[in-house]
Parts: structure tokens; C-alpha cells; sequence
């Protein structure tokens, strides 16, 4: 009875070993080798990645992704806590349809996002330009792709839209595990909701906040 549990968690890591972590370690035996898909592999030793390290579309790929990142994950950030904080520490009429609607992007795959956007953006007859020519916008319509700043922007904010509401519930879960004895001593003392936040709730949901930074 005692090893019942590994038989229910046994469903993911298989899956996880097979679809996640082989994947992995198959990916990085491939940087060593040289492979068109097709030919037979030959070996390359380090070749590959001294190759790399001399491309500088890797550097500008690399500071593209830290550039989408860091525009998306700060405001995710921001945005969770300041929700969750509303939602938690507040008693709002229908908290539990906003929980659903901030979440439901999240449950949207990524493909169909994509489409919607590129509806949206993508060309002189997007929906966005349709909208600014009827409204006798000086220039429209634009080519919003033509402009490398507008969609990395757009692309942090897709991430933003589709992940704040799973944050949000993250962290509203975080807050729930503090006491809520430490609250009521709290307000005993004379502290204020915001000092409450700043001084209890942040630093005793650190590990939610690590877990989501990771």
C-alpha cells in the first residue's frame, strides 16, 4: 500500500521522459554532430558551437528573446500580484467569473492566438487598419510587421495576455497558504493593507514568487 503513490505519478513521468527529457538529451547529442535530416550524421566535435559563438544572429536572437521576455514578465508580475491582492484581500462581487476570464487566454492555444493577431495586424486590409481608415487616421493604413519595435512589442504583450490570468491564480493561491492569525496581529498593530502587503504577504510568498520567476 505504501508504494500505491508511485503508481499514480507514474503516468507522468513517463510521459515526461519520453516526450520531455529524451527530447532533451537526443537535441544535445545533435549539437555535436553535423545533419541536414537526411544524409548520414558525421561527427563535428565542437564545431558547431565554436560556429555559434562567431554567428552574430545568435547574439541578436538572444537579445531579442531577453527583450521579449523582460517586456512581458515584468508586467506579468505586476499585474498577478496587484490582482491577486484586489481579489484576496477584498470582497468583490463575481470574483469568481473575473478568476475564470483573466484565466481563460491561458486556455487558448498558441496557434489560434497567432491567427487572431495576424487578423488583427497583418496587412492593409487587418482589422486594426480597417478600423483606423474609417476613422480617417493620418497615414493608415500601416505596415505594423514592417516595424521590428512594434512586434516584439506585440509579441510581449500576447505573452502577457495569455499568462497573467495562470499567475494570478498562482499567486492567489500563494496568499492563501499565509495564517491569517499574522493578519489579525497585523491589524491589531495599526497597519494599513499596503504595509500589510509590503511587510507579510511579499516576503511570506517568496517561494511562489521564485516558482514563478522560474
Amino acid at each position: 500500500k505504501n508504494n500505491y503513490g508511485y503508481l499514480f505519478i507514474a503516468p507522468f513521468f513517463i510521459v515526461f521522459f519520453i516526450f520531455g527529457l529524451y527530447p532533451i538529451i537526443y537535441t544535445f547529442y545533435l549539437c555535436f554532430l553535423k545533419w541536414d535530416g537526411l544524409a548520414a550524421m558525421s561527427s563535428m566535435c565542437f564545431k558547431n558551437f565554436s560556429r555559434l559563438i562567431g554567428d552574430k544572429v545568435f547574439y541578436l536572437s538572444l537579445w531579442n528573446t531577453f527583450r521579449i521576455w523582460i517586456c512581458n514578465f515584468i508586467p506579468q508580475m505586476l499585474s498577478a500580484l496587484l490582482l491577486s491582492a484586489i481579489f484576496t484581500f477584498n470582497r468583490i462581487k463575481g470574483m469568481g467569473f473575473f478568476r475564470a476570464a483573466f484565466y481563460l487566454p491561458n486556455l487558448i492555444t498558441a496557434a489560434s492566438v497567432g491567427l487572431l493577431f495576424n487578423l488583427l495586424f497583418n496587412g492593409d486590409k487587418s482589422v486594426i487598419n480597417y478600423i483606423l481608415i474609417e476613422l480617417n487616421v493620418p497615414g493608415a493604413p500601416f505596415a505594423f510587421f514592417n516595424s521590428s519595435g512594434f512586434t516584439s512589442g506585440l509579441v510581449s504583450y500576447i505573452q502577457w495576455w495569455m499568462w497573467f490570468g495562470y499567475t494570478t491564480v498562482i499567486s492567489m493561491a500563494g496568499i492563501t497558504t499565509v495564517d491569517s492569525s499574522i493578519y489579525d496581529a497585523a491589524l491589531v498593530d495599526g497597519a494599513t493593507k499596503a504595509q500589510t502587503y509590503m511587510l507579510i504577504t511579499l516576503p511570506l510568498i517568496k517561494p511562489t514568487l521564485v516558482y514563478m520567476t522560474i
